[in-house]
């Protein structure tokens, strides 16, 4: 299956990537999570294809409801200042999931 991934830049300059896992699907690089529905994961893009996955650093993962509705930025991880993403990118990420979702 071929999943849905968007490239975006934080206002940081942080690159991600990030992918939309269908409900029920196994996520092209970490194990599946049955029981859930569709899950959006964020990867940082600066290790893409390095020891990481092709996807970069897997930072964090959610549901997609969830990131539907996040109107302001969003931590992904407390611990690391760069994984943070602006409420502009936010934005993006919320049209391109509702596109993705039709």
């Amino acid at each position: 299956m071929d999943y849905s991934r968007i490239d975006i830049t934080a206002a940081n300059g942080v690159p991600f990537r990030i992918i939309h896992v269908p409900a029920g699907m196994r996520s092209p690089n970490r194990a599946q999570r049955d029981g859930y529905g569709a899950i959006i994961e964020f990867y940082d893009a600066r290790y893409m294809g390095e020891r990481f996955s092709p996807d970069g650093q897997f930072v964090s993962s959610y549901s997609s409801d969830t990131i539907a509705d996040v109107a302001s930025g969003l931590c992904l991880d407390m611990g690391v200042p760069d994984w943070q993403i602006d409420a502009e990118a936010m934005r993006v990420v919320a049209a391109w999931l509702a596109l993705t979702e039709r």
